[in-house]
């Protein structure tokens, strides 16, 4: 079978959710399967060196900024013919003259419709309809979390959308101390520190709430730093520094950057506890990330975010403040629950693989390639 792969994401440096999913998914696939061929297609030269032979790029050049998925993608796919082409997100062509499989890894315009304009989700609800639903051969999805979500609102599509949960980096791992030493040395932490890990500084990751929790811990324990590591721009961002200033929290906050994943593992393990209380999220890589570090988690009682951590983080209701910062206070002042939640969430983790995702895409590309 002749599998094709839309890889343009592949080539942002600084990479997100997408681009994790996809370039993890690749890599998994590539370990376990040797009798399908598959066609990487982007727009731009990528690193491929570390793919086996049956695993191929196909650079599809392009004049223009954009329209190369709606038009230039199909083209060659009429030319080439794969049995089907995977899209790891749902904006893939109108007209495909092959089968598909869609991942949509979240609904965040219709939890969040204050945070779309109308257009914006006019948009976003079309291509979703359009592209996946009424197109698609099959959906995958990150949560049975999201799955539910689909299932309530398009009922008739349910038995095309697939769960196949997210895996880890295996650098997120308990690291050495002076790994740990290292890291702080780097970034002057001179204090225990909670961490809030971001990516993208958005609305619904509710780090004006963590800030506010942070203000309300012991006044005895104003020696502990909170460490926000996300991208440096974006109306959320000015929001953010913004109420870290009102708060009077300047001397106690840490703004970071994009880090190596290896610092980023290291400045998880030596943190007291990662905060984490997004009000959604389709998966929640970084409860996972976090709990494969060994560090104890403070995470949302809701959606994806409960559905990964199972019982091995402590759950808030992340629109209470009072909840988080009662949850942050008690694994600072309480070794033995750091340390349960340390081992809990260590365990938690295997369940968890890329290679266990890539196996279960891999059935559900078998599935609709034998239709």
């Amino acid at each position: 079978m002749k599998i094709g792969i839309w890889a343009k994401c592949l080539d942002i440096e600084q990479k997100t959710g997408l681009e994790i999913y996809t370039e993890n998914l690749i890599r998994g696939l590539a370990k376990i399967d040797s009798q399908n061929d598959y066609l990487l297609y982007s727009d731009h030269p990528l690193e491929t060196d570390y793919l086996p032979k049956n695993f191929k790029l196909k650079v599809l050049p392009w004049p223009f900024p954009k329209l190369w998925t709606q038009i230039r993608l199909p083209w060659e796919l009429a030319s080439s013919k794969p049995n089907l082409i995977f899209f790891p997100s749902f904006a893939s062509p109108l007209f495909l003259p092959v089968k598909s499989v869609i991942t949509i890894h979240d609904l965040f315009f219709f939890d969040f419709p204050q945070h779309y304009s109308l257009m914006e989700r006019l948009i976003l609800s079309f291509w979703v309809n359009q592209t996946a639903l009424n197109r698609a051969s099959a959906i995958i999805v990150p949560s049975e979390y999201i799955k539910n979500l689909m299932v309530k609102k398009w009922p008739d599509f349910k038995n095309k959308i697939f769960v196949t949960h997210l895996g880890y980096n295996p650098e997120y791992r308990p690291r050495p101390v002076q790994e740990i030493e290292r890291v702080k040395k780097e970034h002057k932490l001179k204090t225990a520190y909670f961490i809030h890990v971001v990516g993208g500084y958005v609305a619904r990751k509710n780090s004006l709430r963590v800030l506010e929790a942070f203000k309300m811990l012991n006044p005895a324990q104003k020696n502990v730093t909170m460490v926000l590591v996300g991208r440096d721009f974006g109306p959320e961002y000015q929001k953010t520094q913004k109420a870290v200033d009102d708060l009077g929290l300047k001397k106690r906050v840490l703004f970071l950057k994009y880090l190596p994943t290896a610092d980023l593992a290291a400045l998880l393990c030596g943190a007291i506890a990662s905060v984490y209380p997004s009000l959604s999220e389709g998966f929640g890589l970084p409860v996972l990330e976090a709990m494969a570090c060994g560090v104890p988690v403070v995470t949302s009682n809701l959606g994806a975010m409960a559905e990964v951590a199972g019982q091995a983080a402590l759950l808030v209701n992340p629109h209470s403040v009072a909840e988080i910062a009662k949850a942050m206070e008690a694994l600072w002042e309480e070794a033995r629950l750091r340390e349960k939640y340390q081992t809990l969430g260590l365990k938690r983790a295997k369940h968890f693989s890329w290679q266990k995702c890539a196996q279960e895409t891999l059935k559900i590309f078998e599935t609709v390639g034998a239709k």
